[in-house]
C-alpha cells in the first residue's frame, strides 16, 4: 500500500482490511483483498445479510492471483444492463450477488475475451 500511496502522492481516504481507497482527484482507486472475504467466509461466523448465495458461490475458494486488475463499471439500471449483456452473451457472466460489509451493494462480474473481470455495479431493484 505504502507503493500505491507514494506512486499517486495521496492519502489513503477509507482503510480497512477489505479495501482501500486512494483519491486521484476526479478519480478514485481502489485496491480489493479477496483474502478478506475469503477468510470471513471460512471463520464460521454468522454472515446472514452481509452476503448473497451467489457472492459465497463465487468467493467462496482459495485466492489465486494474477489478471487481479477489475474494471468497475457504474450504471444507472443494474437489473436492465444485466439483462441486455445477458442476452448479447459477450461472455462469461456471474450472477447478481449481494455484498453488506461497508454499505449494501449489488454487482455482478462479466468477463471479457482476454480473461479480464469487468465488474457492473449500480442501481438495483429487487422487484424487477
Amino acid at each position: 500500500m505504502l507503493f500505491i500511496q507514494r506512486f499517486s502522492g495521496r492519502n489513503r481516504i477509507i482503510t480497512v482490511r477489505r479495501f482501500v481507497v486512494f483519491d486521484a482527484g476526479n478519480t478514485k482507486l481502489s485496491l480489493y483483498n479477496p483474502q478478506y472475504d475469503y477468510d470471513l467466509l471460512q471463520s464460521g461466523v454468522d454472515l446472514s445479510g452481509k452476503f448473497n448465495e451467489a457472492y459465497i458461490t463465487a468467493k467462496n475458494k482459495p485466492v489465486s492471483y494474477g489478471n487481479n486488475v477489475v474494471l468497475n463499471i457504474g450504471v444507472d439500471d443494474l437489473n436492465g444492463e444485466y439483462e441486455r449483456l445477458k442476452k448479447l452473451d459477450i461472455g462469461q457472466m456471474s450472477e447478481l450477488v449481494y455484498i453488506n460489509i461497508a454499505a449494501p451493494y449489488w454487482c455482478f462480474w462479466l468477463t471479457d475475451p482476454d480473461g479480464n473481470c469487468i465488474e457492473v455495479t449500480g442501481r438495483y431493484s429487487e422487484n424487477e
